[in-house]
C-alpha cells in the first residue's frame, strides 16, 4: 500500500503525463484536422492545455522547499520560473509570437519531454521496470537546445512586437517611475536568464552521467 506521499505523486504525475499527452494530441490533431495550418490557430488549438498543466507545475518548487521529493529547490525554481515567463509572459502577449516558428519548436520540445519526464516519474512510483529512464535521460540533449531555440525566437517577435508599444504601461509606480516599460523587463530577464541555461544542461548531463553511466543504478527523483 503507498504511502499518501507516494499516492499524491502517482496521481500528480499521472495527472500531468496525460494532461501534457492531450496537449501534443491537440497540436498533431490541429495539422491533421484543418485546412488553415497557421500558426495562429495552432496556438488558439493548444492555449488552454499549455496554460493548464504548465502553471500547475508551480507545484513542483513547492514539492521541492517541503521535502516531498529530493529536488534541487534553486534549479526547479528556475526550470519553472523560466517556462512560465515564456508561457505568460512572452507567448500570451504577443500575436505575432503566437504566428511564429518559435511556437511549433516549443510544442516539440515541451511535449515530448514532459510526457517521457512524468511517465517516468509515473512508472518509477508504481515500482515498474524503469522503461522510460533512457529515455528521460537522453532526449533532453536534442530537445533541450530545440527548445531554448523556440524560445529565443519567440522572445524575439515579443520584443518587436512590445517595442515602442504601450505594453501594461509604465511598470514602476509614478513616484519611482524612470520610465521602465515592458520592454526593458523582458529585456533584463532575458539577459540574466539566458546566460544560466548552459548551467543547466551540464547538470542534466551530469544526472545522465550518475543514472545511465555508473554501474550500480541510482534511485530516480519522482516529482
Amino acid at each position: 500500500m503507498p504511502s499518501v506521499k507516494n499516492l499524491y505523486l502517482i496521481l500528480y504525475n499521472l495527472l500531468q503525463t496525460f494532461g501534457w499527452t492531450y496537449f501534443v494530441y491537440k497540436s498533431t490533431e490541429h495539422f491533421h484536422l484543418k485546412t488553415d495550418n497557421s500558426s495562429l490557430d495552432l496556438w488558439h488549438s493548444v492555449e488552454h492545455s499549455l496554460k493548464v498543466f504548465q502553471t500547475v507545475a508551480l507545484l513542483e518548487i513547492g514539492h521541492a522547499i517541503f521535502g516531498i521529493v529530493k529536488s534541487n529547490v534553486p534549479i526547479t525554481t528556475f526550470q519553472v520560473l523560466a517556462r512560465l515567463l515564456n508561457l505568460w509572459g512572452i507567448l500570451n502577449v504577443s500575436p505575432t509570437t503566437q504566428k511564429s516558428v518559435g511556437l511549433p519548436l516549443i510544442i516539440i520540445a515541451w511535449g515530448t519531454t514532459e510526457i517521457v519526464r512524468y511517465g517516468h516519474y509515473t512508472t518509477s512510483l508504481l515500482k515498474f521496470p524503469a522503461i522510460l529512464q533512457w529515455l528521460r535521460y537522453s532526449m533532453f540533449i536534442v530537445l533541450y537546445p530545440l527548445g531554448l531555440i523556440g524560445e529565443l525566437i519567440d522572445i524575439y517577435y515579443t520584443v518587436q512586437y512590445v517595442k515602442g508599444k504601450n505594453i501594461w504601461g509604465h511598470i514602476l509606480p509614478g513616484w519611482m517611475d524612470f520610465g521602465v516599460t515592458y520592454f526593458h523587463v523582458i529585456v533584463a530577464l532575458t539577459c540574466i536568464l539566458v546566460p544560466l541555461t548552459p548551467f543547466l544542461y551540464f547538470h542534466m548531463l551530469k544526472q545522465r552521467r550518475k543514472i545511465l553511466g555508473g554501474k550500480k543504478q541510482t534511485k530516480v527523483k519522482t516529482k
